[in-house]
């Protein structure tokens, strides 16, 4: 193996371990402190009183956490961790997934049956968007999908106002957005051709 090959190899290693930890470190509720090179050390949350199952689900760019826990099933918990800090999520927002880096915070309130969703903004006043939110920009524009008469819209929620999507076809979902409002979302006629979802890029609310 040559120098240069042997360099590509050790570079290769270092990503794919550092992706590695990464992930599975978020997904069992444990930050991974940034580094510029060398091992990562990972940071344990903590949890909240009472909750064995924990979850990271989102980090902003100031390393704000947010993730949820439950000690048994419909009974899930919201958190947010800053600064070494782990507090409780009130109970309209028990299932956060995006926060953005003004610390508004997206999510949903699971349910036996349905899961409607919230927005938690940077003052601590809860809002129901009026869909179950999927992603949102820093801008503090929401996306996500909601009931509309037969079927399911692609929904956009910003400054107290829900737009509806595009009403061209029978079901259509938004399922993340930029900080230039463009949504990324899919939409399929479940007459004519509900096996296939087209893909499509949208721009509004």
């Amino acid at each position: 193996m040559s120098a240069v090959q042997a360099i590509r190899v050790a570079v290769a290693t270092a990503v794919i371990t550092a992706v590695t930890v990464t992930g599975a470190a978020l997904s069992t509720g444990v930050a991974v402190a940034a580094a510029p090179a060398g091992p990562v050390a990972p940071i344990d949350l903590g949890a909240l009183p009472g909750i064995t199952h924990n979850s990271a689900a989102s980090i902003n760019d100031r390393g704000d956490v947010v993730g949820s826990g439950y000690s048994s099933p419909y009974d899930s918990h919201g958190f947010r961790w800053s600064r070494g800090v782990l507090t409780a999520l009130p109970d309209t927002a028990r299932a956060p997934f995006p926060i953005n880096d003004a610390g508004q915070i997206a999510g949903d309130l699971p349910g036996r049956f349905s899961s409607p969703g919230f927005v938690l903004r940077p003052d601590g006043t809860v809002v129901d968007p009026g869909f179950t939110p999927a992603d949102q920009n820093g801008r503090g524009q929401v996306v996500g999908t909601g009931p509309v008469p037969g079927g399911a819209h692609a929904m956009s929620w910003r400054d107290g106002r829900t737009v509806d999507g595009p009403e061209d076809a029978a079901l259509s979902e938004a399922l993340a957005i930029n900080n230039a409002g463009q949504i990324v979302g899919s939409t399929f006629d479940p007459v004519t051709d509900d096996r296939v979802r087209r893909l499509c890029l949208l721009t509004w609310g």
